[in-house]
């Protein structure tokens, strides 16, 4: 489904498991990785909506795909904007990503939002950016992006953050509503 530009000040993060929430765009990017999906077809057009949530691939003695940025940085291009921007930083070295997405930049999974798609092409026609974790931090901030089983702030930013895990989308009344279940959040 494409790439999600972490530059974009829409899609600012919290990327540093810090205990603290800090908002920053960095130039990476996320990937477009649905755990869960849904279809409605609103006005005779069909949409695709998706919980972009994203996960490693990890096969114990099979296949990986893991890594983190202070793995990954050595092998990025001397001159990309992601190397440029962690050049002599160790802030970020803990954040996981693909390890097999080539070197021309940092590759994250999923992309801590949902989206809909115009079914018949996949033109992205919305995402929300980072609706959910301005969301958490202003609603809950003693547990933003804590883990379902430990609820220590800030302690799932290096991966996924809330992790958007499943969508439904139904109508109540006269209005189309999607209903997005994050995985974390305490």
């Amino acid at each position: 489904l494409g790439l999600k530009d972490l530059n974009l000040p829409r899609n600012s993060l919290d990327l540093v498991k810090d205990s603290a929430i800090l908002f920053e765009n960095v130039p990476f990017y996320g990937m477009y990785m649905p755990d869960g999906i849904a279809s409605h077809t609103i006005n005779g057009v069909p949409y695709v909506f998706s919980a972009n949530e994203g996960d490693v691939t990890e096969w114990p003695g099979v296949r990986g795909n893991g890594s983190t940025i202070g793995a990954m940085k050595g092998s990025l291009a001397p001159n990309s904007p992601a190397a440029l921007f962690l050049a002599g930083k160790t802030t970020y070295d803990g954040v996981e990503v693909a390890s097999d997405m080539g070197s021309n930049s940092i590759y994250m999974y999923g992309g801590r939002s949902f989206s809909i798609w115009q079914a018949d092409t996949m033109t992205q026609v919305y995402d929300s950016g980072n609706e959910f974790e301005k969301a958490t931090a202003q609603r809950v901030p003693n547990n933003f992006n804590t883990s379902n089983s430990k609820t220590a702030l800030d302690d799932r930013s290096s991966k996924k953050g809330p992790e958007p895990e499943d969508i439904k989308v139904g109508k109540v009344g006269s209005k189309i509503l999607a209903f997005v279940g994050l995985e974390r959040v305490g």
